[in-house]
């Protein structure tokens, strides 16, 4: 009779510890969150705001908060292309089709997450919506 009860507490004892060894190989492999997190990998990715960056224009996920955010060029207090948060957004468009009767100015995005705005076809005019001719295009200094 003790033998048995010796037998199966062996047993239940390598169960769980076969079910203990599977659970963190599997968390370790797969990313999850565990107490010893130093196994994990590296983070590589550097788009979080105010770091630099070289993708013009490209609309990203910060790395960080999880926010959306943009490859923009900024000139105070230093000149630079850097992670920006994302203006607001009227869509998506493609490249260099028509914006007429959208705001001038307005910020968009392409298909490929990169942005664009409504570039008047006059850019001197005082009317707050594009007239005929206005295309969406990458911002540019006008």
């Amino acid at each position: 009779m003790r033998t048995n009860w010796r037998r199966s507490a062996i047993a239940a004892s390598a169960v769980i510890v076969l079910a203990s060894v599977t659970y963190f190989a599997l968390n370790w492999q797969y990313g999850a969150d565990i107490d010893d997190e130093s196994n994990a990998p590296p983070s590589t990715t550097t788009n979080t705001i105010g770091l630099a960056c070289t993708d013009h224009d490209k609309i990203e996920f910060d790395s960080t908060s999880g926010g959306e955010i943009a490859c923009m060029e900024r000139f105070s207090p230093s000149y630079g292309w850097f992670w920006r948060e994302t203006p607001p957004m009227e869509g998506v468009h493609e490249r260099d089709t028509s914006c007429e009767g959208q705001r001038a100015w307005s910020n968009s995005r392409t298909p490929d997450d990169y942005l664009i705005h409504c570039l008047p076809a006059d850019i001197s005019s005082s009317s707050p919506i594009a007239g005929p001719g206005s295309v969406w295009k990458p911002p540019a200094n006008v």
